[in-house]
């Protein structure tokens, strides 16, 4: 749904009702240029998975350039629970801040961390 390629700040947008089949429904991409998203109180509810062992909610690149914060979020109905499958984040030194989301109402697990399962 949405591919992140650019410094950014994406903050109180409402995101719902995707069947989701590629990598994450906001996809960090793959490009070391790609820095410094700010992603913020924004409600993603109604995501479905057709292939669990692969899909999260957020997937970061592993060259990707880091430095992003994804804060304060709700995430309701989106086939994880705040223990896992909602965000992979592929960076072997994470530079990535991931906190206080919450996952159906449960603040994430662990909190500050991206939990993929």
């Amino acid at each position: 749904a949405i591919l992140v390629g650019h410094p950014a700040t994406i903050r109180g947008n409402v995101i719902e009702d995707f069947d989701l089949s590629c990598r994450g429904l906001v996809d960090f991409h793959a490009n070391g240029h790609s820095a410094g998203v700010l992603f913020t109180e924004n409600t993603i509810s109604d995501i479905r998975y057709k292939n669990e062992s692969y899909e999260s909610i957020f997937y970061i690149h592993s060259i990707n350039g880091g430095d992003h914060t994804i804060t304060d979020n709700i995430l309701q109905s989106v086939t994880a629970s705040a223990s896992g499958g909602w965000c992979n984040d592929q960076l072997k030194e994470s530079t990535v801040t991931v906190q206080d989301n919450t996952i159906d109402g449960v603040v994430q697990k662990p909190n500050p961390g991206c939990s993929y399962y």
